[in-house]
């Protein structure tokens, strides 16, 4: 599983390391899991990555594996099946429509995020298709946290900070992006006093954390 470090959408994909050279643009997850997967593609991850990561110009994401992954508090494994069940069908459409329709994923993700899209076929259906899946993608991460009380609101919404002539994104509510940060910040504090706490007893290194002061004064 993989990541372009440099990455105009937080796209994670499958990639088969044989007969491909990586090098220091891509990220490489030791993760293989249509779950893993899942929790990576969702909204959830993907607010925490864009606080958490720094930009390479003001389009575009350059992920960071240390505390976007590292310091990402993943959620317990509820729901595996569903949320296995969504991800691969979101894989498989994915992949369909870039091979019938010659693009690759960046170009893909270009015409999800586009509101009024102006061609015709069978390929805007598609669209609304992969959509509805990381809507219910979101749903299904959201629910594995327990926090079913978060209303998301899917629309398209301006992203504040994505440049004024491209800041246009299929989303979830800007209250939404902010109330899971200020959730996901709090797991990340507790994960790093668990593990601080474990870890002082056998002299190892604890995950990455947020500075709370830091942190905090960024969100609203």
């Amino acid at each position: 599983m993989a990541i372009n470090r440099n990455t105009k959408y937080l796209i994670i994909d499958f990639q088969q390391s044989q007969n491909i050279v990586f090098t220091d643009s891509i990220i490489i997850f030791s993760l293989s899991t249509f779950y893993d997967f899942g929790i990576l593609s969702s909204s959830i991850h993907d607010v925490w990555a864009w606080k958490n990561s720094s930009t390479k110009g003001s389009a575009t994401l350059r992920y960071s594996a240390g505390i976007a992954f590292e310091g990402f508090p993943f959620p317990n494994k509820n729901d595996i099946n569903n949320i296995e069940a969504i991800a691969s069908k979101l894989n498989s459409l994915r992949k369909s429509i870039m091979f019938r329709e010659q693009i690759g994923i960046t170009a893909l993700y270009n015409l999800i995020n586009i509101k009024n899209l102006k061609i015709s076929g069978s390929i805007i259906s598609d669209l609304n298709q992969v959509r509805e899946l990381h809507c219910k993608l979101d749903e299904a991460v959201l629910g594995s946290y327990g926090w079913n009380d978060i209303i998301l609101k899917h629309e398209f919404y301006e992203i504040d900070y994505l440049p004024e002539n491209d800041r246009i994104r299929f989303s979830i509510h800007p209250d939404a992006r902010k109330e899971i940060l200020r959730r996901l910040f709090i797991l990340n504090q507790q994960l790093y006093i668990e593990e601080n706490s474990k870890n002082s007893k056998i002299n190892t290194k604890p995950k990455k954390f947020i500075n709370k002061d830091n942190y905090f004064p960024k969100l609203f």
